[in-house]
């Protein structure tokens, strides 16, 4: 965890491979 904001494109990416997966 070095900045929220890299935390928050990871957790943007994840959401988008969830979508993708669908």
């Amino acid at each position: 965890m070095q900045k929220p904001k890299e935390l928050m494109s990871f957790q943007f990416l994840n959401a988008i491979g969830r979508v993708g997966q669908m």
